[in-house]
């Protein structure tokens, strides 16, 4: 089962993540994935804040992992990636 751990910036996603990690929770942190695989597409200076390529993401969770893993995805980009 994969489950995305989504919502509004701020309010908690990655230290519920790393609460549930602690229990040996396998967690993906996007914002992490994308840095080391060079998925950032840009950089906006408003918001300094990354932009991630949301396809390359997720053709790449695509392949690495299938339905029956159990594995938790955090972002608040989690819910525009197909497998969620």
């Amino acid at each position: 089962m994969i489950i995305g751990l989504t919502g509004t910036p701020g309010t908690g996603k990655t230290t519920i993540a790393r609460f549930l990690e602690e229990k040996d929770v396998r967690i993906v942190y996007i914002k992490e994935l994308a840095e080391s695989h060079d998925f950032i597409e840009s950089y906006d200076e408003t918001r300094k804040s990354s932009i991630i390529d949301v396809d390359a993401v997720d053709k790449y969770l695509n392949s690495s992992f299938s339905s029956d893993e159990q594995v938790i995805i955090e972002s608040h980009l989690a819910h525009l990636l197909s497998i969620v």
